[in-house]
């Protein structure tokens, strides 16, 4: 699996947990998702939900919006996995048309939409 992330939870608030990651990155989760008792959980992040954007595609959107830059780009299983470094690396996946509709540059600045039902807290 890819994307599975050590977190704190630092706390709920209104009705969501919110989860501290390595280099301080920040991740909230809808609280009546997941049931935890535990002050450190894995999160898994499903590199097929999350999605890139430039700063011009931002909408109003629900769920998690990382910025970062692009590190790495590679063909795997017949999907482009991109990896963007947010304090944390995460890797998305597309398939070969997505990618050619607007192909992300090695350095460039984006932005990941994390939504709810991309991440599992185990």
């Amino acid at each position: 699996r890819e994307n599975v992330l050590l977190g704190v939870i630092i706390c709920e608030k209104e009705g969501r947990i919110i989860c501290r990651l390595a280099g301080d990155v920040q991740i909230t989760v809808a609280a009546a998702q997941h049931a935890v008792s535990a002050k450190t959980v894995r999160l898994f992040l499903d590199p097929a939900q999350i999605t890139l954007l430039r700063a011009s595609e931002i909408v109003s959107l629900r769920g998690n919006l990382l910025s970062g830059r692009v590190v790495k780009l590679a063909a795997e299983n017949g999907r482009i996995k991109t990896t963007v470094d947010v304090g944390v690396a995460i890797d998305i996946l597309t398939s070969p048309q997505e990618y050619q509709k607007k192909p992300p540059v090695i350095g460039e600045d984006v932005f990941l939409h994390i939504p709810d039902q991309a991440i599992t807290l185990e």
